[in-house]
């Protein structure tokens, strides 16, 4: 039942014969759970192979244009890839500033993050 009811959906949604018979395969063995894993997977490759790289900026206001080319530009020249496709979210709890998260690195120049090693520093008698 769970074969035919996914070659019927890879086939009302035009997939290619080769992720329709992924995804067969997948239904086969009862392994569509990690369906998600193996599209994040190829996407990485993909990314890779494209010189292209995913990041998510998250700032406590929401960005002007001048400020988001100015942070895809930073994300393009501190992963050195040719393109960045860029995720822009607005988190309030930041207080202020902006993290830059490269799927790896993590570039927290928020005003949270600024608080905390601040508070942290007082703790340990450093200033």
């Amino acid at each position: 039942m769970r074969l035919r009811t996914t070659k019927e959906i890879a086939a009302a949604l035009g997939l290619s014969p080769i992720v329709a018979n992924l995804i067969a395969l997948l239904a086969e063995r009862n392994r569509l759970p990690i369906l998600p894993d193996v599209a994040r997977w190829y996407e990485d490759m993909l990314d890779t192979e494209l010189g292209r790289v995913r990041v998510t900026i998250s700032s406590a206001a929401p960005l002007g244009t001048p400020e988001k080319n100015e942070l895809v530009e930073l994300a393009r020249r501190l992963t050195a890839r040719r393109e960045v496709l860029a995720s822009i979210g607005v988190d309030p709890d930041l207080l202020g500033g902006v993290v830059l998260d490269t799927g790896g690195t993590v570039y927290d120049g928020s005003l949270k993050a600024q608080l905390a090693r601040l508070r942290r520093e007082m703790a340990e008698g450093g200033v």
